[in-house]
């Protein structure tokens, strides 16, 4: 008998623990269902029905329809509706909350298939999502516009507006803006063409094509040009071109020397006589070259006083509109200038070299592209580049040039890390970063280290535009600050020995023709801008 109680009481324990078993199995697979579609924090079971794709709407606005409105109806227990945008794949913009009750997307690319995904949220839980798509339909963008100075006589002058064809355009739209005030084109052209006649010196325009066909509008592109004397000049801490070549930087001489050679109607410009914007406001660009060798990093903050007191001289002609070439340790010279905080220059992370070099047998290459893996561009057909050959290294760099190759190799990199993330906010190798980085704050990457194309990260080779969210005076209409900090574009390699070279065109650098060129280029792009 006793045997007999055990027996069912062994029974009823098992049948008890299949029981909880059981039950936590079913537990465990209704949290599970109840957890699934749950992307925000919070408790319970899902309570927010999905939205109904039927109920959405959308229409374009804005100005010539390039913006795209979603408008809903309220949700029946007051939760948020939150949006998502992809484009062609690519998330674009994260869930967000529209409590209004709509939501807009400006400046719909042609072309391109947008999606938007839909989920209703409240302070407990998120509904299902559901998606719509739309495809705003036109000409495509043509892929640049170019505004070229045409000389007649000294005192005559026009100014030939051009663009890229769209193949896919039946007109253009060309709007024209003389000095950020009076409209003096508005037309509708054929081609792809203007030439706009008896322009005056010191006038800046401004101009916006738009490609249209029978299904709509492109999206704008702009460019701007002041009209002015075709003359460079080369800043430089000497006082004269002959005591810059006996006593200054190998470097420094051999830029001015090939500089000279160059552009003789270029003129050299000592800091020290430059006391009012006026003395330097005529000038087409400023090209300043510096080069230091003591091995003491601050030095290359530490400018001399005649630098230093010309800087708001020169700041104040780049908010004019003026264009100034920065290479190796002038680069830094962007802060005394305000155009980005010194603070912040020094802040970030940075690869600075200034020390006396040796020799270096290999050959140092620029990537002059980003594959981040999520997104890519290439910088290769900008104008600083033209007619330089480029080589694909890997999948990654898929162009790169070579700047140097053996010799004595100073390795005076002068470069910044983290700028993009600490102006924008956003993650350094996110597309939205790059495009917030190029649109709002006007900085443009166009070189990294070959081995860190993937980072968007490393201003190596860049510039500064007139942006929005530039500091004063820096917006719309002020010129360019163009970067040269690849410690590879070194202007001219010592000999075998460690003695200068002081050269119009350096002899050590197998890579020498690249370099030159790049400096070529440099200036000639900052004189038709």
């Amino acid at each position: 008998m006793k045997q007999f109680i055990i027996n069912i009481k062994n029974t009823m324990r098992s049948q008890l623990c299949i029981m909880h078993y059981a039950l936590c199995i079913a537990a465990t697979a209704l949290l599970l269902a109840a957890c699934q579609d749950r992307d925000l924090p919070g408790s319970g079971q899902m309570q927010v029905a999905s939205p109904d794709a039927s109920s959405i709407s959308g229409a374009l606005s804005g100005e010539n329809n390039y913006d795209y409105t979603l408008t809903w109806p309220a949700s029946s227990n007051g939760a948020v509706m939150n949006v998502a945008v992809y484009k062609n794949g690519t998330q674009q913009q994260a869930l967000t909350p529209c409590p209004s009750g709509s939501f807009t997307l400006k400046n719909l690319e042609t072309n391109q298939l947008y999606e938007f995904l839909f989920k209703y949220a409240n302070d407990d839980a998120i509904s299902n999502g559901v998606m719509t798509s739309y495809t705003r339909l036109g000409a495509s963008t043509p892929s640049e516009v170019k505004m070229d100075q045409v000389d007649i006589t000294d005192d005559q002058h026009n100014l030939q507006i051009s663009w890229a064809a769209s193949t896919d355009a039946t007109s253009y739209i060309l709007k024209v803006v003389k000095n950020n005030t009076e409209e003096v084109v508005n037309t509708t052209v054929n081609g792809t063409s203007y030439l706009l006649e008896n322009v005056q010196m010191k006038d800046r325009f401004e101009a916006t094509v738009i490609a249209q066909n029978n299904d709509g509008k492109a999206l704008p592109v702009a460019a701007s040009a002041k009209i002015g004397g075709k003359i460079p000049a080369f800043l430089s801490e000497y006082a004269t071109p002959d005591e810059l070549i006996a006593n200054g930087d190998d470097d420094e001489a051999s830029a001015w020397l090939w500089f000279q050679a160059n552009y003789p109607k270029g003129e050299y410009v000592y800091f020290g006589n430059i006391s009012t914007v006026d003395d330097i406001a005529d000038y087409r660009m400023l090209f300043w070259l510096r080069d230091i060798e003591t091995g003491n990093v601050d030095d290359i903050w530490n400018f001399s006083d005649v630098a230093r007191n010309a800087a708001p001289c020169v700041e104040q002609y780049v908010k004019n509109g003026g264009n100034l070439l920065l290479w190796s340790h002038a680069v830094p010279y962007i802060g005394a200038i305000n155009r980005l905080p010194t603070s912040l220059l020094r802040g970030v992370s940075n690869a600075f070299g200034c020390g006396a070099g040796g020799w270096n047998p290999d050959v140092w290459k620029m990537g002059v592209c980003l594959n981040t893996g999520s997104f890519s561009k290439d910088f290769s057909s900008h104008p600083i580049y033209a007619g330089i050959p480029t080589e694909k290294l890997s999948d990654n760099c898929f162009a790169a040039i070579a700047f140097k190759g053996a010799g004595w190799t100073e390795d005076h990199n002068c470069l910044f890390f983290d700028i993009p993330t600490n102006l924008t906010g956003l993650d350094n190798n996110s597309e939205e970063c790059y495009n917030a980085l190029t649109n709002d704050f006007g900085i443009y990457p166009l070189g990294t280290w070959d081995s860190q194309s993937s980072w968007v990260s490393q201003l190596n080779v860049w510039e500064a535009k007139g942006a929005d969210k530039a500091p004063e005076g820096f917006q719309k209409g002020a010129g360019t600050v163009l970067c040269i900090g690849n410690g590879g574009c070194e202007f001219s390699m010592k000999n075998e020995d460690g003695t200068p070279d002081k050269s119009a065109q350096p002899k050590n650098n197998s890579c020498q023709d690249n370099v030159l060129k790049l400096a070529k280029n440099s200036i000639e792009y900052l004189m038709s801008i």
